[in-house]
C-alpha cells in the first residue's frame, strides 16, 4: 500500500504540483504586479493630496495672518488718527482724556472684523491705548520697552510677529494669544515714529484651523517657527523637530523619511508672514493600509481559485491515472520479487493495451528467471565443488611436503608423529561437507597448527580467542587454514624469531568478524596493494587465471574470498591490514546467524 501511494505521489503529485504552481504563480504574479502598480499610483496620489492639504493649510494660515497684518496697517487709512498721533500731546487732563477716547474708539472699531479670534489691539505712543472685544484694564506698571517685540518694532519698518504668549500690557490676562506689532510712522516724515500698534489674536483660532485638517489615520500636522518653537502639534509623536530640521535642508516639499525603523511621508510648506513652517507626517504603512487590504483580498481570491482548480485536477487525475498507478504499483511488486501479479485486462484503451503488454512481458520474465536461476545454481554448485576439490589436495600436498622434508633431515620420530596427526586430520576431512561449524573449523585448524608447530618447534605459537557462543554457527569449510598457512610460509620461513598467531572473533548486529593476527613482519605497501586488488577483483573462475607478472594467482586467499562472495555476496569477505616490520591482520567478515548446528 505504501509503495502504491509512493508511485501515486511520483506522478500525480508532480502533475498536480506543476499545474497548481503555474496557476497560483500566474495569479500571484498578476496580483503582485497589480498591487505594486496600485501602491505606486496610490502613493503618488496620496503624496499629491497631502501636499495640497499642507499648502492649503499654509495658505489659510497666511490669509489669516494677513488679516491681522492688515489691521496693523489700518491706522494709515485714518487721517484723523494719524494727525492725532503726530501732533503734540494736549497739556490739559481734559485734552488727554479726549485723545484717549478718540484713539480707543478707533481701536474698538477695528474689532468689527468678522474674525472673532482677533480679540484686542494696542496702540503704544505717549501712553498705552487699548481696544478689544472684552473690557480690560491696561497695566500702567508695565513698560513696553521691557518686551523684545517692542524694541524690534521700533527699530524696523516691517511687521514683527510675536509667537504664542499670554496677553500682555493688561491686568489679569485670560487668553493665550499671538500678535503682530508694527511701527507707525509720521505721514509727512516716514522716518519719524509716532507709535507702535500691536494686534492680538486668540491662539485658539490657530487650533481651530488646524483641527479641521484631515490627514487620514495616523496623520500628524505641526507648525514650527524659525526658532524651533512648536506653535501647534496635533500628535505627541513622532518627534516634530526631527522632521522640521530635515525640511530645512530639503529641496522637495514632499519626501520619504525613516525614523524609528518606520518610513514616513513628510510634506511641508512655509507661512511667510510669521516665519512658520507647516509640516504633515504620515506613516507609509498607514497610507498603504487600503492597498494592503486590496492585496490580501486579491491573494485570498487567488488561493480560493487555486484550491478549487486543484480539487478539479485531483478528481480528473484520479479517474485518468488510477489504472496507470495500478500498473506502476504492480511493477514495484515485481521489482521487490513478487512475480505472480497480473493486471486485469478489462480496459480497451491505451492503458488496457499497456496492461496486457505488461502481463505478457511478466510471463516471459518468469520463464527466463527460472531458466537463468537453474543455470546459475548449477554453475555455482560446479564452482564450489571445484574450489573444494582444489583446497583439499593443496592442503594435503603442503603437509606431505613438510613431512618429506622431515624425513630428509632424519627427523623420523617427528615425521611419524605428524603422519599420525595427518591421518587423524584426513579422517575428519573425509566426513566434512562444504559447510561446517566454527568449532569443527577450529578443530581442523588446531590439528594443522599442531603439525606445523612440531616442525618449527619454538618458532611457532598460536592462541584461539574465539567466543564459545559462536561455536555452533556454520561457516564455509577451511577458510581459516589457508590464511594461517600464508602466515607460516611468509613468517616462520623468513623470520628468525618466534611467530605468534592469534585467532579471535567479534560479533556485531550486522556481521561476524574473525581476525587472524600475527607478528611475522608485515607486508610491504606495494605487495599489500597488489593482494588487495586481487581480492577486490576476485570473481568466480579467476583463481586460475594469469596474474599481471605472469604467475598464477595464489589459491589460498583468493579461493577463500571467492567462496565467501559466491555464498554470501560481495558485502562480505576478506580485508587485510599490515604494518611493515610488525605484523598483519586478516579480517574475515561473514553475515550474522549463518546457521547453528544441531
Amino acid at each position: 500500500m505504501n509503495g502504491r501511494s509512493s508511485q501515486k505521489r511520483s506522478i500525480k503529485f508532480r502533475l498536480l504540483s506543476i499545474m497548481i504552481l503555474m496557476l497560483s504563480g500566474s495569479i500571484l504574479l498578476v496580483s503582485s504586479l497589480s498591487y505594486s502598480q496600485y501602491t505606486q499610483d496610490f502613493h503618488r496620489q496620496s503624496v499629491q493630496n497631502i501636499l495640497q492639504i499642507t499648502e492649503q493649510v499654509s495658505y489659510n494660515i497666511s490669509t489669516y495672518l494677513d488679516e491681522i497684518f492688515r489691521l496693523a496697517q489700518a491706522p494709515y487709512y485714518n487721517d484723523a488718527l494719524m494727525d492725532l498721533l503726530s501732533s503734540p500731546g494736549p497739556d490739559t487732563e481734559l485734552g488727554r482724556l479726549e485723545k484717549r477716547r478718540e484713539i480707543e474708539e478707533y481701536l474698538n472699531e477695528m474689532m468689527i472684523t468678522p474674525r472673532q479670534d482677533i480679540i484686542s489691539a494696542f496702540l503704544i505712543a505717549d501712553e498705552i491705548y487699548h481696544g478689544g472685544r472684552y473690557s480690560v484694564s491696561t497695566d500702567d506698571s508695565v513698560s513696553p520697552s521691557e518686551y523684545g517685540w517692542y524694541q524690534e518694532a521700533l527699530s524696523s519698518n516691517r511687521a514683527v510677529f510675536v509667537p504664542a504668549h499670554t496677553e500682555q500690557l493688561i491686568k489679569n490676562p485670560k487668553f493665550k494669544v499671538f500678535s503682530f506689532a508694527k511701527r507707525l510712522n509720521k505721514i509727512s516724515n516716514p522716518s519719524v515714529s509716532v507709535g507702535v500698534i500691536k494686534v492680538d489674536a486668540n491662539y485658539n483660532g490657530i487650533e481651530n484651523v488646524m483641527k479641521k485638517v484631515d490627514l487620514g489615520p495616523g496623520g500628524s500636522i505641526f507648525i514650527i517657527d524659525r526658532n524651533e518653537n512648536i506653535v501647534f502639534q496635533s500628535d505627541p509623536s513622532p518627534d516634530p523637530l526631527h522632521f522640521y530640521r530635515i525640511s530645512q535642508t530639503a529641496s522637495d516639499h514632499a519626501l520619504t523619511v525613516t525614523l524609528d525603523d518606520r518610513e514616513w511621508l513628510l510634506t511641508f510648506s512655509d507661512v511667510s508672514p510669521a516665519d512658520w513652517t507647516v509640516l504633515t507626517v504620515n506613516a507609509i504603512s498607514d497610507l498603504n493600509r487600503n492597498a494592503l487590504k486590496t492585496r490580501n483580498f486579491t491573494f485570498l481570491i487567488a488561493f480560493v481559485c487555486a484550491a478549487f482548480a486543484s480539487i478539479i485536477l485531483l478528481l480528473y487525475c484520479n479517474s485518468f491515472l488510477n489504472p496507470l498507478m495500478r500498473i506502476i504499483s504492480l511493477m514495484k511488486e515485481v521489482r521487490q520479487g513478487n512475480m505472480q501479479v497480473s493486471f486485469p485486462e478489462t480496459r480497451e484503451d491505451e492503458i488496457g493495451e499497456l496492461g496486457s503488454t505488461f502481463n505478457q512481458m511478466l510471463g516471459k520474465i518468469n520463464r527466463m528467471v527460472r531458466e537463468v536461476y537453474e543455470a546459475k545454481l548449477l554453475q555455482n554448485e560446479a564452482q564450489m565443488n571445484a574450489f573444494y576439490s582444489q583446497i583439499r589436495p593443496h592442503f594435503l600436498f603442503n603437509t606431505l611436503n613438510m613431512i618429506s622434508m622431515m624425513i630428509q633431515t632424519s627427523k623420523y620420530e617427528m615425521a611419524v608423529d605428524n603422519i599420525d596427526r595427518l591421518s587423524d586430520l584426513l579422517r575428519q576431512m573425509a566426513h566434512l561437507n562444504q559447510e561446517i561449524t566454527v568449532k569443527q573449523e577450529l578443530s581442523l585448524l588446531e590439528d594443522y597448527l599442531s603439525i606445523q608447530a612440531n616442525r618449527y618447534r619454538d618458532r611457532l605459537f598460536y592462541t584461539f580467542a574465539v567466543d564459545p557462543s559462536l561455536y555452533a554457527y556454520k561457516i564455509p569449510v577451511l577458510i581459516f587454514q589457508p590464511i594461517v598457512e600464508n602466515t607460516i610460509l611468509h613468517g616462520c620461513e623468513k623470520k628468525k624469531g618466534a611467530t605468534h598467531i592469534l585467532i579471535e572473533s567479534t560479533a556485531e548486529k550486522e556481521f561476524l568478524l574473525f581476525r587472524i593476527q600475527d607478528d611475522a613482519g608485515g607486508i610491504s605497501p606495494a605487495k599489500l596493494l597488489e593482494i588487495q586488488k586481487m581480492l577486490d577483483a576476485s570473481a568466480p573462475g579467476l583463481f586460475s587465471q594469469e596474474s599481471g607478472n605472469g604467475r598464477k594467482s595464489s589459491i589460498g586467499l583468493v579461493n577463500v574470498q571467492q567462496r565467501i562472495r559466491i555464498k554470501y555476496g560481495s558485502s562480505f569477505g576478506l580485508s587485510i591490514i599490515s604494518s611493515p616490520g610488525k605484523g598483519t591482520s586478516v579480517m574475515i567478515k561473514l553475515p550474522p546467524y549463518g546457521g547453528k548446528g544441531a
